[in-house]
Order: C-alpha cells, then sequence, then structure tokens
C-alpha cells in the first residue's frame, strides 16, 4: 500500500473522445495546466478506466462509437462510486438536442478554445482524497499512443 500525498496529487481528467486528433490537443493543454489525463477512445473503454479507479472529472465527446457520450453520463450518474463525478459533455451540435436529460455539468461546443476548455475543466475538477488506501492505488494510467510525458 502506498501513501497518498495531498500536495502532489494531480486532479485526473478521464477524457472520452474518439477524434485522436481533439484528444491529443485536449491532453496536451490539460497536462501543460496540472491535470493528469487518462484518454478512452470509446464510452465503452472510459467507463472501463472508471471502474478501475475514479477520475477527479469526465470530459467526453457526444457522438462516439458503442456508448456515447449521453450514455456515458447515464452509466457514471447511476453508478454508486461514479455518480457525484462533474461531467464536462462536448459536441459539435450548439446545444444538446431537446428532451437530452441533462445527466452533465457544463456543456462545451468544438470546436473548444483552450482557455475555455481550460476554464471549464479547472472550475470543476476537484481532487477526492482517497481514505480507503485501495482505491487510491487505483490510479488511470491509460496514455495516448506516441505520448510523452
Amino acid at each position: 500500500m502506498r501513501k497518498v500525498e495531498q500536495q502532489e496529487q494531480r486532479p485526473v481528467v478521464l477524457l472520452a473522445d474518439d477524434d485522436r486528433l481533439t484528444a491529443a490537443a485536449w491532453t496536451t493543454v490539460l497536462r501543460m495546466n496540472g491535470f493528469e489525463v487518462v484518454w478512452a477512445p470509446d464510452g465503452g473503454s472510459a467507463w472501463a478506466l472508471a471502474r478501475m479507479g475514479r477520475p477527479d472529472l469526465l470530459l467526453t465527446d457526444w457522438d462516439m462509437p458503442g456508448i456515447d457520450g449521453p450514455e456515458l453520463c447515464r452509466i457514471f450518474r447511476n453508478d454508486p462510486v461514479l455518480a457525484s463525478v462533474p461531467i464536462i459533455l462536448a459536441s459539435s451540435l450548439s446545444l444538446p438536442p431537446a428532451g437530452a436529460p441533462d445527466l452533465h455539468n457544463l456543456f462545451l461546443q468544438k470546436p473548444v478554445d483552450a482557455l475555455a476548455l481550460l476554464a471549464a475543466v479547472s472550475a470543476l475538477a476537484v481532487v477526492v482524497v482517497a481514505t480507503d488506501t485501495s482505491q487510491a492505488d487505483g490510479r488511470l494510467d491509460e496514455e495516448l499512443p506516441g505520448d510523452q510525458q
């Protein structure tokens, strides 16, 4: 078991987006500003990663193959461990379709300016210090292909 040190813990953002260029750009912006970013190319992968280690924030695209953004939001809200994770839903749509449930905390229209992305993530990402050390060991560590930290 390792001891969690609060001073060094960076907020973990789980980024679910099937567009590798967007994911790479957003990862760069967030990492340069003190966030740890874990990338998932689809909703199913994002859910699996979140179950292995609770992220501090979910940043998800609306339109992805398999489990899409709205369904991923629903899964998070129905999971007792993940229900309180803040969610930012991003889409090229100007607004979520009428009748879409508000299971996210914030909606961003793509393309998202780097400063707007950083402001949104900074406002919502709060590190939850694990009281259970076994949970603290479940850190997310998936990286973008070719990514160097």
